[in-house]
C-alpha cells in the first residue's frame, strides 16, 4: 500500500514538473515570433546596407551624364550635370538703366535739334537778307558780321547737339549688344551632381535630355566602405 502510494506520488509529480514546463515553452516561442514580426517590420522599406541614393539638388534638365551602370567612381567625381534656370544679375540690370539712360539722352538731343535747325534756317536767311544791303551801302557792314556770327552759332550748337544724338544711339546699340550677350550667358548655370562616397554605380537613372525636379533620384551606388 505504501509503495502504490509513493508511486503514485512520484508519478503526480512527474506530472506537474512537465505540466510547468510547458507554459515556460509556449511564452519563450512566442517571444521569440514577436521579435522576429519586429525585426521584419523594423527594415521593410530601408535601403539595403551600403547603397547610397543620389538625388536632384535642383530641377532643371540633364546636359550630361558622365558614367555608366557598373562603373567603379571615386568621391567627389561628377556623374551627372544638371542645367538650370538663373535669375538676370545685377550687372544686366545696369545695362539695362544705362541703355534707358541713353535713349533719354536721345530724345532730348533729337527735340533741341529741331529748334537749332530752325535757328541756323532763320540766321541764314537774315544774312542773305543783309548781305546785298550791305553791298549797296544801305546797311553797315557791322549789321552783316553780327548776322553771319549768329548764324555761326546756330550751326555750332546744331553740330553739337548732332553729335550727342549720335554718341547716345551709339551708346545704346552698344548697351543692346552687351545685354543680349549677357542675357545668353546667364540664362541658365551648370549644376555638377558629385559622388558622395567612393563606390560602383549599380543603378542609372538620369537621361540626357531629361527634365527632372530637386529631390529626384539620379543613381544608386554601392558604397565601397561596406
Amino acid at each position: 500500500m505504501t509503495a502504490r502510494i509513493m508511486m503514485s506520488s512520484s508519478g503526480s509529480k512527474t506530472f506537474l514538473n512537465s505540466a510547468g514546463r510547458a507554459p515556460i515553452f509556449f511564452i519563450l516561442s512566442l517571444l521569440a515570433l514577436l521579435s522576429g514580426a519586429s525585426c521584419r517590420a523594423s527594415d521593410k522599406g530601408a535601403p539595403p546596407s551600403g547603397l547610397v541614393v543620389v538625388n536632384a539638388p535642383a530641377s532643371g534638365e540633364v546636359r550630361r551624364v558622365l558614367v555608366n551602370e557598373g562603373s567603379p567612381v571615386n568621391e567627389g567625381a561628377v556623374l551627372v550635370e544638371i542645367a538650370v534656370e538663373a535669375g538676370a544679375p545685377a550687372a544686366q540690370q545696369d545695362r539695362g538703366d544705362e541703355g534707358a539712360s541713353a535713349r533719354a539722352a536721345l530724345e532730348a538731343a533729337r527735340r533741341e535739334m529741331s529748334e537749332a535747325e530752325a535757328e541756323v534756317n532763320r540766321a541764314a536767311v537774315e544774312a542773305q537778307r543783309i548781305e546785298p544791303l550791305v553791298q549797296s551801302g544801305a546797311a553797315p557792314q557791322s549789321q552783316l558780321d553780327a548776322a553771319r556770327a549768329q548764324y555761326q552759332q546756330a550751326q555750332e550748337r546744331l553740330d553739337r547737339l548732332r553729335n550727342t544724338a549720335q554718341s547716345a544711339q551709339n551708346q545704346i546699340v552698344s548697351s543692346e549688344g552687351r545685354r543680349l550677350a549677357a542675357g545668353s550667358a546667364t540664362a541658365e548655370k551648370i549644376v555638377e551632381v558629385r559622388v558622395p562616397v567612393s563606390g560602383t554605380v549599380r543603378v542609372l537613372r538620369a537621361r540626357v535630355g531629361q527634365q527632372i525636379t530637386e529631390g529626384q533620384p539620379l543613381a544608386t551606388l554601392s558604397s565601397a566602405r561596406q
